[in-house]
């Protein structure tokens, strides 16, 4: 499908793709349509309205048979009503542009080569069949009763001057306007002739230099922790100990493990005095704990 043209102001030349896509003739407000293909793109859009002119031609024909003055009518009645028409074929490349054709050489006076000029500016894929040429030129004969504008520097209504006026646009050259700044850009690297080469040893040759790495400062957190082991006394397993002995042995040194050792001396018993002595009489002497001497009475 190709994209439908606007020729002028309410003329649209398409294809049967542009024939059958409604939201493009309800946006663009196309009312009637002209069918140059009736025997093989039926009338779709009767029923909601749009009127159709329909002519059943064959590209294998030698000559149209053509009502010239009930197409231009058709399509001039619509444009002065602010209306919209479609003109449409299979391709939109033989049929339906020599209908437009017909109409622009016959709404603004318009030579064959000129009109051809403005519909090669908007559509540029066209292939115009010899006897539709030669069909056209007969036209252009019958037209030439009145005398007919073959450039484009005068326009007579205001139609023709909006067309003008886009043919030239669109054929604008910029020679004539003042040139534009240079644009801002980098210089370009450009190398000196006389350039002297490096020599490079080989790589046995080359000498690099010892460079003495710093060692890391270790930080407290991260000294590894080192498990200190004493040493057993156990040396019972290299001598001969008897089971007994052993036995003896584990046990002192547990022993000694919950014995507590103290300054203090040990508080000694001291008896009452008068008392009875607690020990032995040694030669008239009475020891008693208190180490107190009593002296028998006689």
């Amino acid at each position: 499908m190709q994209l439908p043209i606007r020729i002028i102001d309410g003329l649209y030349l398409g294809d049967q793709g542009a024939a059958h896509d409604l939201e493009f003739l309800v946006t663009n407000k196309i009312t009637k349509i002209i069918n140059c293909a009736a025997k093989h793109i039926p009338n779709h859009w009767e029923s909601i309205g749009i009127q159709y002119l329909s002519y059943q031609w064959l590209e294998s024909e030698t000559q149209f048979q053509f009502d010239y003055t009930r197409c231009f009518t058709f399509i001039n009645d619509a444009l002065e009503a602010q209306e919209a028409v479609l003109v449409h074929s299979i391709r939109a490349i033989n049929r339906s542009v020599f209908v437009v054709v017909l109409f622009l050489m016959r709404k603004f006076k318009w030579t064959l080569s000129k009109t051809l000029q403005y519909i090669h500016n908007l559509k540029n894929q066209f292939d115009i069949k010899p006897n539709v040429y030669q069909q056209l030129l007969n036209y252009e004969k019958w037209f030439h009763l009145t005398k007919l504008s073959n450039n484009w520097d005068v326009a007579n209504n205001d139609d023709e001057t909006l067309a003008r006026n886009t043919y030239l646009n669109s054929q604008r050259t910029y020679s004539n306007e003042p040139k534009r700044k240079k644009e801002i850009c980098l210089k370009k690297v450009q190398w000196k002739k006389n350039l002297v080469s490096q020599f490079i040893p080989p790589y046995y040759q080359i000498e690099f230099k010892k460079f003495s790495t710093p060692q890391p400062k270790i930080q407290h957190s991260q000294i590894p922790i080192k498990l200190r082991v004493q040493l057993s006394d156990n040396n019972w397993m290299n001598k001969k100990y008897t089971l007994n002995q052993i036995v003896d042995e584990q046990l002192q040194k547990k022993l000694n493990l919950f014995s507590i050792k103290s300054d203090r001396q040990p508080i000694k018993n001291i008896g009452r005095p008068g008392t009875a002595p607690s020990k032995r009489l040694l030669k008239g002497k009475v020891v008693t704990s208190s180490h107190r001497l009593l002296v028998k009475q006689s």
